[in-house]
Parts: C-alpha cells; sequence; structure tokens
C-alpha cells in the first residue's frame, strides 16, 4: 500500500540536551489541520510522473443539510438540578449541618462527616466532567427481514426499556410508532445498550437477534423473539454481575454477530475482558485478558469488533490493542504520546479501515499496519472526553460524523480509499447545527434510508428522543423529502402535555420549603360564584339603571357637592348612582351600574347624553386621538360595538377544553373593556380657564408703583386664579393690624363667586402673574440690598428730610407700606425696656446703612407689648406709632447669611500651653 510522506527519523540519542533538533517530535503519518499545507506525493500516469495532494479539489462535492429536526418520544425524566454556586467546603458544612440536625442520635464527629462529603462531591464534579461507565443508551435493532426498531431507555430513573417499531416502505420512507409501555422495567438506571450489529435472516444456522442492556447493577442479555408470548417479543437470556468478572465492575459490553465463539464479550474498569459463550443453553465465562500489569488508574476501557471474528479491540485513555481469542495475545495497534486521550473507537469497517477519535483529532487507522495511521484530521474542539464518531456508507463512499454529547454540533469528513490505494480527503470538513444544540446527549443511533438520506437518532439526558433528517443536496435550492413520519397515539400526546409541565426534583427534603394548598375553592369564587352572583345583582338593579339614565342629563344642575377636579363621562355615571357599599381610593376602579350588560348596550346605541353634558360646562375637551396615539388598535370613532369587535384579537386561544363559561366571560370583559374607553374619552370641566393678566392693568400698577410724591401707596390688586380657584369652606380671620385686635378681616366673597383675600396675601402672591412660569421669574429686591432696580435707586436719591417725613404716617398708613419695619440694635431695646417711667425718646433713624439684626427676644410671628398699654392721647399714639417702627419684630427674611437673625457669638479660642507645669 502507498503511504504520503511523513517523518521516519527516530530521536538521536547521542545529541546533547540543549540542541534545538533534540526537541523535534515528529510523526509517522500526516496530519491535517485548518489552513495548514497539505501533504502531496508524486504519482505515475501515463508514464509521467505528477504531484497528487491529500485534499482533492472538488467543488461541485455534494453536502449533507439538515432538512429538519422533530421529537420521536416526549422527555419524562425532570429536569438536572441546578449546578451549586456555594464552594465545595460550604457545601460540607452544610451538609454536615444538616446530617446533625436531622439524625442528633448518630454519634459521628461533624469533622468525619464533613470530610466525607468533601469527598463524595469532589467524585461528583469528576463524574460530571467524564463518567467512564456512561455507555451509549440508544441503538437500532435490525430483527428477521430486515425489521427494524429504536431501542432506548425511557422514565424518571432511565430505567424502562422501550422498543419502537420503524416500518420501511418500497420509497425508503420510514414510520415511527411509538409506544409509552416499556418491554422491561429494571431496579437500576440504564448506562448502555448495544445489539447484534448485522442484518439476520431466517437461515436456521443464524443464531437470535440479542440486545445487551448494561444497568448500575446487572447486565441483562436479552434476546428480540417475535413468537415469544412476552411483552415486545423479548426474552431474558441470562445476566452478568461483577462476581462473573472477578469482582470489577462492567464498563463496556458488545453483543457479537452469529459467526464469533461468544455471544457477549465485557471489558472491566481494569482492563479485563471476559468472553460469554451461551452453548448448549449453559452460560460459560472465558477470561480472555486479564488487563494490563500494573493495574491501571483510569476505569476507562471500551471494546470493538476486529477484522476477524476471533479478535476485537481493546481501547484505553492512551492505546488501541487487538486481542486474538485464540492464543489471549495482545498487539499495540496505536499509541497516543501526547498529553490528549482517545475517547471511542469503531467497529472494523467495511473498507478495511478503524476510525479512531482523540481529544484533538480524528485518526484513520488500517490495523495491518500497526503504530502508523493513515490519516488524522485536528477537529479543533475543546477538551472533551465524550468526542465518538459514526461512519456510514452511501453508494459504498464512506462518511464519518463526528458529535460529542455536550452540544448537538455535527461535523462531517469526507476521507475514502482511491483506486491507486492512496487514502484521500475528497472535501473540506463541514459543520452543521440542528435546533437545540446547547443539549447534552446519552445516546446516538444513525438510520440509513434506501433514498440516500439519513435519519441520525438521539436520546437526551431527559430520557426524550430527538430526530435531525439529513439529505444530500448539490445546491440551496433542491428541494429536501421527509424520509420519516410519526404516528401518535392519545397516549404519547398525553404524555408531551405532562413533559411541557415537568419541573426539577428536589425530593422529599428539597420539598419542605414549599407548601401545597388546594386554591380551588378560591378559584371557583372568583370565576364561577362571582359570575353569577353579579348577573343576579344586574337583574335587581334594572330600576336604579333607569334612574341613573334620567338623571345623567340634568347632572351640573343638580350636582350638590362642587366638583374640584375634572370629570370623565364615567365619573359622572358614577356619580350620579348613590355611593357603592365597597368604596375604592378611585372611582374608575369602583364597580358602578353602567359596569353591566344594560350599560354596554346604552352606550352602543347612543343613549348616553354626551351632548347635553357637554353644553352645561364651560370646557370640554376628547382625548380620543390621544388614545388612538397611545394604542393605534383603537379605533373609539367606530363605537362601543365597533370597538369590542377590534378588541377580539387579546382573545384566548380557542381550544376544545374551554367551557361555556369561560366564552362568556371574555364576552363580557371584552364589553365592559369598550365602555371604559368609550366614556373615557369625553373629559368635562365645571369650572373656566382664567386668562393671563390685560396688559393695560399691568401698566397702570406699574405707574402707581413708580410713583414717588404720594403720601400712601395704592393696595396690591386682588389675586387672580386660574382653573384651580379656592372653596370657602369656614370663615378664616386675619389680623388687619398688629396691634389693633378691634380690627379684624375676613375671606370675603362677592356675588360673581370671586374671592377677597386679605392685604397681606396680596403682598406675597403679587409678582405672580396667572399663566407666568416659575423658571421665567426674577427677583426684584424692594430694598435695594442688591444693587437692582430704577425705583431702588430713586428711593435712595431722597433727601434725608424727606424720609423722615414720609416714614412717619399714621398706623394705616404703616400697615399699609410695603417697606417693613426697621430694625433697631438690641442695646437700644434693652434701654428702652429698662424703665416704664421714662419719657421714650425719639431716636434718628439710620435709612442709608444696612439694617440691623432682629433683637433675640423679638422673634416670632405675634408681636410682644413693650411697656405700659397705650394711651388714647394722639402724642402716645403717635410716640408709640414711632416706637413701634423702632423697635417691632419683623417677619420679613432679610438678605443674609443667617436671614438677617443674629448668629452666635463666637466662642473664644483656647489658650494653648506652651511651656512646662
Amino acid at each position: 500500500m502507498q503511504t504520503w510522506p511523513s517523518h521516519h527519523r527516530p530521536p538521536n540519542l547521542l545529541a546533547k540536551a540543549g540542541k534545538k533538533n533534540n526537541k523535534f517530535v515528529g510523526r509517522n503519518y500526516p496530519v491535517l489541520d485548518h489552513g495548514a499545507v497539505e501533504a502531496a506525493t508524486l504519482v505515475q500516469r501515463s508514464g509521467r510522473f505528477e504531484w497528487e495532494p491529500l485534499v482533492s479539489a472538488r467543488p461541485a462535492a455534494s453536502r449533507f443539510r439538515v432538512s429538519r429536526t422533530l421529537s420521536i418520544f416526549p422527555i419524562t425524566k425532570s429536569p438536572p438540578l441546578p449546578e451549586p454556586t456555594t464552594t465545595i467546603n460550604q457545601g460540607a458544612d452544610q451538609g454536615a449541618h444538616f446530617l446533625r440536625t436531622k439524625y442528633p442520635e448518630v454519634d459521628i464527629s461533624s469533622d468525619v462527616i464533613r470530610d466525607q462529603i468533601t469527598e463524595d462531591t469532589l467524585q461528583a464534579t469528576e463524574l460530571a466532567k467524564f463518567d467512564p461507565f456512561e455507555g451509549n443508551v440508544l441503538d437500532i435493532v435490525v430483527g428477521y427481514n430486515k425489521a427494524k426498531q429504536l431501542v432506548f431507555s425511557t422514565g424518571e430513573l432511565s430505567a424502562e426499556l422501550n422498543l419502537t417499531p420503524i416500518t420501511e416502505d418500497a420509497n425508503g420512507r420510514a414510520t415511527i410508532k411509538p409506544t409509552t409501555i416499556p418491554v422491561r422495567t429494571f431496579s437500576t438506571p440504564i448506562q448502555q445498550i448495544v445489539s447484534s450489529p448485522y442484518p439476520i435472516t431466517n437461515e436456521p444456522t443464524r443464531k437470535d437477534v440479542l440486545i445487551g442492556v448494561r444497568t448500575f447493577g446487572a447486565t441483562s442479555l436479552l434476546k428480540l423473539d417475535p413468537t415469544a408470548t412476552s411483552l415486545g417479543g423479548v426474552r431474558d437470556l441470562t445476566y452478568f454481575t461483577s462476581y462473573d468478572v472477578g469482582g470489577a465492575s462492567i464498563v463496556d459490553v458488545k453483543v457479537s454477530c452469529d459467526a464469533t465463539p461468544f455471544e457477549a464479550l465485557l471489558a472491566t474498569k481494569k482492563g479485563g475482558v471476559y468472553g460469554c459463550s451461551l452453548t448448549g443453553g449453559q452460560k460459560t465465562m472465558v477470561k480472555l485478558y486479564s488487563g494490563p500489569d500494573p493495574e491501571p488508574v483510569s476505569p476507562f476501557w471500551r471494546i470493538g469488533r476486529g477484522a476477524r471474528h476471533t479478535e476485537c479491540m481493546v481501547l484505553s485513555g492512551k492505546a488501541l490493542d487487538c486481542l486474538d481469542f485464540r492464543s489471549n495475545a495482545v498487539s499495540t495497534l496505536y499509541i497516543e504520546p501526547s498529553t490528549d486521550f482517545l475517547t471511542s473507537n469503531e467497529d472494523y469497517a467495511q473498507d478495511g479501515l478503524i476510525r479512531l477519535c482523540s481529544t484533538s483529532q480524528v485518526i484513520w487507522l488500517d490495523p495491518r499496519y500497526a503504530g502508523k495511521p493513515l490519516l488524522s484530521y485536528k477537529h479543533h474542539r475543546q477538551f472533551d472526553r465524550t468526542l465518538q464518531t459514526s461512519t456510514f456508507f452511501i453508494d459504498g463512499a464512506p462518511t464519518t460524523l463526528f458529535s460529542s454529547k455536550r452540544n448537538g454540533m455535527l461535523t462531517f469528513y469526507n476521507v475514502s480509499r482511491h483506486d491507486d490505494k492512496l487514502i484521500r480527503v475528497n472535501d473540506s470538513p463541514y459543520g452543521l447545527f440542528p435546533s437545540a444544540s446547547y443539549r447534552r446527549f446519552t445516546g446516538q443511533a444513525v438510520l440509513q434510508h434506501e433514498n440516500r438520506a439519513i435519519s441520525f437518532f438521539r436520546a437526551d439526558e431527559q430520557a426524550g428522543v430527538d430526530c435531525v433528517e439529513l439529505h444530500i443536496a448539490l445546491d440551496d435550492d433542491q428541494e429536501l423529502t421527509t424520509p420519516v413520519t410519526i404516528e401518535e397515539s392519545d397516549a404519547i400526546k398525553d404524555l408531551r402535555r405532562k413533559a411541557q409541565n415537568m419541573k426539577t426534583d428536589l425530593d422529599i427534603f428539597g420539598d419542605q420549603e414549599k407548601v401545597v394548598a388546594d386554591l380551588f375553592p378560591a378559584y371557583d369564587r372568583v370565576f364561577r360564584v362571582y359570575a353569577e352572583e353579579q348577573e343576579k345583582v344586574e337583574e335587581e338593579q334594572a330600576e336604579e339603571f333607569y334612574d341613573v339614565m334620567d338623571r345623567l342629563p340634568t347632572f351640573w344642575q343638580t350636582c350638590d357637592t362642587p366638583s374640584e377636579h375634572m370629570l370623565t363621562s364615567y365619573d359622572i355615571a358614577f356619580r350620579s348612582h348613590e355611593d357603592p357599599s365597597k368604596s375604592s381610593r378611585s372611582d374608575f376602579t369602583t364597580g358602578s351600574l353602567i359596569n353591566s350588560a344594560r350599560g354596554f348596550r346604552a352606550v352602543a346605541q347612543d343613549r348616553f347624553p354626551t351632548d347635553k353634558l357637554q353644553e352645561s360646562v364651560p370646557w370640554h375637551y376628547n382625548i380620543a386621538d390621544i388614545q388612538h396615539r397611545i394604542d393605534p388598535s383603537l379605533d373609539l370613532s367606530t363605537g362601543a360595538r365597533g370597538l369590542a369587535e377590534s378588541l377580539r384579537s387579546y382573545d384566548l386561544i380557542w381550544d376544545d377544553d374551554r367551557t361555556a363559561l369561560s366564552l362568556r366571560r371574555e364576552n363580557n370583559a371584552r364589553e365592559q373593556l369598550a365602555v371604559d374607553l368609550t366614556l373615557s374619552k369625553d373629559v368635562y370641566s365645571p369650572s373656566p380657564f382664567v386668562g393671563p393678566r390685560e396688559v393695560g392693568n399691568d401698566l397702570e400698577t406699574m405707574t402707581e408703583a413708580l410713583s414717588l410724591g404720594g403720601n400712601s401707596i395704592e393696595e396690591p390688586p386682588e389675586v387672580e386664579f386660574g382653573y384651580l380657584t379656592p372653596v370657602i369652606k369656614e370663615k378664616v380671620r386675619y389680623k388687619k393690624d398688629y396691634y389693633d385686635r378691634d380690627h379684624e378681616e375676613e375671606v370675603e366673597e362677592d356675588s360673581t363667586g370671586k374671592v377677597t383675600l386679605p392685604m397681606g396675601v396680596r403682598l406675597l402672591l403679587k409678582d405672580w402673574e396667572v399663566g407666568s412660569k416659575a423658571k421665567d421669574y426674577i427677583f426684584q429686591d424692594p430694598y435695594d440690598t442688591t444693587g437692582g432696580s430704577g425705583l431702588q435707586r430713586a428711593v435712595h436719591s431722597m433727601s434725608q428730610r424727606d424720609r423722615q417725613v414720609n416714614m412717619m404716617p399714621s398706623m394705616s398708613q404703616v400697615m399699609s407700606s410695603q417697606r417693613p419695619p426697621t430694625i433697631m440694635p438690641s442695646q437700644a431695646l434693652a434701654s428702652g425696656l429698662g424703665s416704664t417711667s421714662q419719657p421714650i425718646t425719639k431716636q434718628p433713624l439710620a435709612i442709608t446703612q444696612m439694617p440691623s439684626l432682629r433683637p433675640t427676644g423679638m422673634f416670632g410671628s405675634q408681636p410682644r407689648q413693650l411697656g405700659p398699654p397705650m394711651a388714647k392721647s394722639q402724642t402716645s399714639q403717635d410716640n408709640f406709632s414711632q416706637q413701634t417702627e423702632q423697635y417691632m419684630a419683623s417677619t420679613q427674611v432679610l438678605p443674609g447669611p443667617h436671614g438677617g437673625r443674629p448668629s452666635r457669638p463666637k466662642k473664644k479660642p483656647t489658650k494653648k500651653r506652651l511651656g512646662g507645669f
């Protein structure tokens, strides 16, 4: 056989350790990589030598495409537990605390419990990465007359064996009829299912079709017999335990073909190989290989069928060996030289090659050339020890399907031998991504159809089976057929409905945090009893409904209490009736008589008096356009009935199981929503909107304010309100003068409904205009403390004499003035309060200076009496008026860091000691 160029030089043992050539490690077979330079060799053709590449350029090579992905059998196992978020030490502490709490009578120290839990957690973590006992739990059994059946594990524990028949017609189309009844139920979960690999005929020299099922407890050997009276035509032949194989656990089983001397081959975790013969109906165990010496550390061992019936292949993590049954001799076929691991191997194929898979490459091996593979291709997958290959032949050309149990990605390799005995890559590797490729899988099997189509079956971790249909297509426009048809029974449909609501099983201790409560009475009360009671109430309130409809046109004339805000049509209908027994914070959340079938008919027939309500109010607005912008599907111009029909898009999905009560409630809810939307589009306001003050009044007021020759200033104008107008509920009395208690002023309301507020309130609000924005307001300081307006500058230009004359008016003039009283220092106040018998001396007012701080004893909104009662004479009144102007406390906030209030005196700085004692 011709081979491709490769490196054959043995390592130079005489070279020094520091030499670079001693570090070079070559391979004696071609290794292909994506984007790397490929191998080539000289081939003689027609008397001439030509370069022949390893990868042939075939632009029109046919490739597989995914037609569809369908579910064959629904999931029957709960989702796996979520990965813990705690560390191993934290989990050990929690487990030890739980055991000590649950079983306090157990006399075991917490350290021992913690160590055991830590060890168990570490082992579980390693098994989650790679479980050497996990095999393939799905296979296709080919029985008599080439009848095919899909065999896989189901159930919550994956301990049930299911046989699903596959019927094929002449055109290659398969019909699958899944069944829910298992043919066998084992006591422990199933770890591997394997069957006879070749088609079986009815010749008398052929043996029966066998199925091997490996579980946690034992390995069973079953016989597929259509004439058997047992369920599914399966009969038990024998079983194997660790006692039959030298006390070691079984990690792999193979059911051999008819011509082999053994019906079953078993591999143990120590590397031993045992054969079982059922000649004469007796189980005979033969030890074929005891395993390597010394005992291996890894329990990973697999068996493969060899080129002859008298030999098999034994795979470990680092080597592939061939075992001859006749001499029990072992010959090594391949050794993995790097740090990678071998993950799987296929049986000897009809093209004379063995496909081998490692964590870094896919290897094609000829058993006749031990230690020298023909070819390998790097797959660049992440470190994964569940990688495996499946090879099928279409028109004699092999195709290798590369897959993993951790994801759903499929990679195809088109590698075969040519007529010149050289192995070549006919096309570059390509991958496919079927749907739901994120799941983990536990088994796979390939079913080849007559029409060059492939059905790739996969079993997932929840004991469900899916099928990926693959077709050979030359271009993307080629129409793909469906080779698989599923006929589901009612039992399968019920199982699918249950699978949709399947949740993670938390065991009895995990369910302790849950409380099971029967909510049927509550739902029955909400959906059935309440609906019946509501229908009775609507019939009893029929007369009241008609009375409300009669009162609606005269609502504004008969309304006793004024409305403090705007009202919609629904609010008017609600207020036209007496208050309900069950009140709510908002009217729109409280049911009324309009929320009934009669209310919908009244609104749909335009019997709601919208026009009369609009005529009786000074302001009305229709917000139908705003509602349409919020939800374009709402068209309120069609009326309540048309709006209710447009709301059918929100109905529930039609189902045969829906009851008449459900449909009736849905119809009523749609009508009531249409009523609410229709009655919410009209907004009414019983109070008009007042515009801003006219410009003429503003100019007149400014002219009066700028006049400087008058002895008095006119009172500020009345406060003008916009939409919000105060409502006089009780008489509020305000002091007209600080000391004249005999004169009091009340909030008045004239015949036009205009409210007259006291002068103090008008002074505070005179700078605010209706319709003005707060952010555009500019403060004008009336006391010239910030060097502001021209009015203030004009006031400062007055003489001192005019100032004194103008600042000594009567009491009424003082109070009507907009200027606050003058604040004198606390020393003057102390002298004034020292003796009441001494006459009060008038002191000149320092007007040009900044206002002094107010005395500490004069805070508060009410003035204090300073001295004896006021005399009735004019002189005493003038003196007291002048004294009041000088000493009266002010509530006006003055400019400054403390608003005119005296600051606290600073503490004396503490003298620091500089010397000694």
